[in-house]
């Protein structure tokens, strides 16, 4: 019984958290440009979490009646709730709110690229009048060694950047949004040679050129981040740079609807296969701690 009190109350708070977190998150990006860092999506949820349990794990477990107390000020009931609780939050959110983001984000819907004012950065774009030329590409290629732990592995990376233009007015005048591509790849300490980079470089460029751009439904802001910020620096030293115009996108093919449906049952998937084995593993321990001191009062 006392397992069954255990494993609901920590079930119960986890969801309500997610679901607290969910609609914070829907009232910060509904109708915004909302391409915020991973960074600043990773804390959000953790700390959100770490608020709530600092505020209310005096009432999550109100019925548990032992001693886990490891100082005068701590208890392992707290320890638990403060750190299991915000991590699992953080790991389970992220597909939910890449769902949300398909969702609610500012959609701009515009006849022409031309119309795109400067500083307006929508989280997606779609434009029935928009060009680019492959032969304005500015391409990045990059290694970097993996950490120690990856045993010599190193990953490239293969930036391309290109300016979006009207059709009409090409060349006329700045561009008005950049379009960009990575491809990476992972190699071993053995596959490690100037070769190798070659041929990879080479097949990215090969794919870009034989790439339909103007299949893309709709351009999506490419997320802040390393990436980003390399292909920032890559704009404002191109030709066609105008202070103002540096929205940074890339294109999709899948409808966002179809990709916010995909999220959501990705999460939920996950919740089963993560967060409801890890609420079992802690309500165990939390259980087989309390056994071994039947016999106390659990301080608050």
């Amino acid at each position: 019984m006392q397992f069954k009190k255990i494993f609901c109350s920590l079930l119960i708070t986890l969801l309500s958290i997610i679901f607290l977190t969910s609609v914070i998150y829907s009232l910060l990006i509904v109708n915004k440009e909302a391409n915020w860092s991973l960074l600043f999506k990773g804390l959000f949820p953790l700390c959100l979490a770490a608020v709530v349990i600092a505020l209310t794990y005096r009432s999550i477990l109100p019925n548990w009646n032992i001693n886990l107390t490891i100082s005068s000020y701590l208890n392992l009931k707290f320890i638990v709730l403060i750190t299991v609780i915000p991590i699992l939050n953080t790991i389970l959110f992220q597909p939910i709110a890449r769902s949300l983001h398909y969702n609610l984000a500012k959609v701009a819907t515009l006849n022409s690229v031309q119309e795109l004012k400067a500083f307006e950065k929508p989280a997606f774009l779609e434009v029935e009048d928009w060009y680019v030329d492959r032969m304005q590409v500015i391409p990045i290629n990059t290694i970097k060694p993996l950490s120690a732990i990856t045993f010599g592995k190193v990953e490239q990376k293969v930036l391309l950047l290109v300016p979006i233009f009207n059709r009409d007015d090409a060349y006329k005048s700045n561009a008005k949004a950049w379009l960009a591509f990575v491809y990476q790849k992972t190699l071993t300490a053995e596959e490690a040679k100037p070769a190798n980079y070659v041929e990879f470089l080479n097949s990215s460029i090969t794919h870009f050129k034989r790439m339909n751009i103007a299949d893309f439904s709709y351009l999506e802001a490419y997320p802040r981040g390393e990436n980003y910020d390399i292909l920032y620096e890559m704009a404002k030293v191109h030709t066609f740079y105008k202070s103002g115009f540096d929205n940074i996108y890339k294109g999709q093919y899948v409808d966002r609807d179809t990709l916010a449906i995909y999220y959501l049952k990705y999460s939920l998937f996950f919740f089963l296969i993560v967060g409801l084995p890890a609420i079992l593993l802690i309500s165990l321990l939390l259980h087989y701690v309390a056994k071994k001191q039947p016999n106390q009062e659990l301080p608050v």
